[in-house]
């Protein structure tokens, strides 16, 4: 598979991933010293610190960062 097709595919899963642990995790329900919440803050702050110009772009634009460093190293895992 090419590079861009696999950065888009793990990039819609982290997506997706982040939104499903949003929704059980970081609702506060939990508090902030559970598992789930510390992997949903994972997910989300490498984006936040280098995508901080909007909140509306932080997620979308980490999942491509997330989606394209799995991508490289899943190539390089295959060679």
């Amino acid at each position: 598979m090419s590079l861009l097709k696999l950065t888009l595919i793990f990039s819609a899963v982290q997506f997706f991933l982040v939104i499903a642990t949003f929704l059980l995790f970081g609702l506060g329900l939990e508090g902030p010293r559970n598992l789930g919440h510390s992997f949903l803050w994972l997910l989300v702050q490498p984006g936040a610190s280098l995508f901080a110009s909007g909140p509306w772009l932080v997620i979308p634009l980490n999942s491509l960062l997330w989606g394209f460093c799995i991508a490289i190293l899943y190539k390089i895992y295959r060679r």
